[in-house]
């Protein structure tokens, strides 16, 4: 059975549970990678007092310029057309296309950045507040928030109240009501972040198809993601749903944590050091989060994001031409286009053709809604290329009286010879040496 029989009966895609279990294992490794990479940090607590805590500076180094890039890479091995879908740990490791990739994922890095600057306007104004005042006047600040925010809401609601009547609510507000109000802006700047990470979730999926077919891939993704937000969302709630195993957990592990932290925060305040509570009893149940809870869906959520980013790409397939025949088509040169021994041209490139018109029909154009009864005239025909001939041109015939020139007129007028001009005085001269000579002679 040649190449192309095996692709057309689909043997050669992987069943989705063995194209589950490569993305599986390739999720454990990546993640075993960005463990490795963020080992340097240990620097900080093994060489404190040592020029050797500099080696920290290897992790953000690490994540910048090998686990960004693979980001990309995995993208381009999940994406694959639907006849040969099957994902390839080799490829999703693999730094093709480097510069670009790292590009890429550095701008989708800034990206997330600029979402972020809320967040970090408010970490930054909170630090500077927290070491620029004394513990007092930080205290106070917080119950006066705390006070004016329990005012605001309490005379809202008693507007609301007046109307459908009731009991009014007497606004006592203080330090916790504070510490809460600081607590949702943080949360409010958190959520801004995680709507830019859901924004541009996609984004890599959409740079490895467009990179398939030769498009910008910041077109594409404009393209494909216009007036589709709210499905975007609601992948982004499913994603949700597949990560609460791991958060019910992790908050049943911590929840007596929990109970104990507001005590130490308050500590932290007032005497700014930290005393976290007892952790060594979460070890077992946050590795049976990680390795039973979270893992093991990750594969899905990765799918799903990428089936949503890809779906306009139809993965297509045309009709493939019947090879078994000796149908050698004709070069430009004239000579017969070569075939494999079977007699079947490689089909890579059919499929990609496939893809492409796949890709051309769904690439839906806005039709004008003013279009003219009367078409222009069409522009004439070209005419047949005729190479250049320069024309002949016939020799000069010189004329008799050009041939026979003067000598003089040949002469240049610098070099011409002038006439003596004879002047009266010297024939006077002359008269007397003519009779003495006419004399003589007599």
């Amino acid at each position: 059975m040649n190449n192309t029989a095996i692709e057309r009966s689909g043997k050669g895609r992987q069943n989705p549970f063995t194209f589950y279990l490569s993305t599986l294992l390739y999720m454990v490794l990546a993640l075993l990678m960005r463990a490795v990479a963020c080992l340097p940090l240990l620097a900080l607590y093994c060489f404190a007092d040592s020029p050797w805590r500099w080696l920290a500076l290897l992790c953000p180094a690490l994540l910048v310029f090998v686990v960004l890039p693979l980001r990309f890479s995995f993208a381009q091995a999940i994406t694959k057309p639907a006849i040969r879908r099957q994902f390839s740990i080799a490829e999703a490791l693999g730094f093709s296309q480097y510069g670009e990739k790292l590009g890429e994922s550095l701008l989708h890095a800034l990206h997330l950045v600029l979402w972020g600057i809320p967040l970090g306007a408010m970490l930054a104004a909170g630090t500077y507040f927290y070491y620029q005042t004394d513990v007092i006047t930080l205290l106070g600040g917080l119950s006066d928030l705390g006070e004016r925010v329990t005012t605001v809401c309490a005379a809202v609601a008693n507007f609301a109240i007046g109307i459908f009547g009731g009991t009014l609510v007497v606004p006592n507000g203080g330090l916790m009501e504070g510490l809460y109000t600081v607590g949702g802006l943080l949360a409010v700047g958190l959520l801004i972040l995680l709507w830019g990470a859901v924004r541009n979730s996609a984004f890599r999926y959409i740079w490895a198809v467009a990179d398939r077919v030769n498009k910008n891939p910041h077109a594409e993704a404009r393209r494909r993601l216009r007036g589709r937000r709210w499905p975007q969302i609601g992948v982004a709630m499913l994603n949700l749903v597949l990560w609460m195993p791991t958060l019910y957990v992790v908050f049943r592990t911590l929840k007596g944590t929990l109970e104990g932290m507001s005590g130490a925060i308050f500590q932290f305040i007032s005497t700014r050091q930290l005393s976290l509570p007892e952790l060594s009893g979460t070890l077992m149940p946050m590795l049976f989060a990680l390795l039973v809870c979270y893992l093991p869906l990750l594969p899905l959520r990765r799918l799903f994001t990428s089936l949503f980013a890809t779906r306009n790409a139809t993965h297509a397939t045309i009709a493939m031409p019947d090879m078994s025949a000796d149908n050698s088509s004709v070069t430009t040169s004239g000579t017969p286009e070569p075939l494999t021994p079977n007699g079947a041209h490689k089909t890579a490139q059919f499929y990609r053709m496939g893809y492409e018109q796949a890709e051309a029909q769904d690439d839906r154009r806005p039709v004008p809604a003013y279009q003219p009864a009367k078409t222009a005239r069409p522009a004439p025909a070209e005419a047949p290329y005729q190479p250049y001939q320069p024309e002949e041109q016939e020799p000069l015939q010189h004329t008799a009286p050009l041939a026979q020139a003067d000598e003089e007129t040949q002469q240049p007028v610098a070099y011409r010879q002038t006439e003596p001009v004879r002047t009266a005085a010297p024939q006077a001269e002359d008269e007397p040496a003519q009779k003495h000579a006419d004399d003589s002679e007599g």
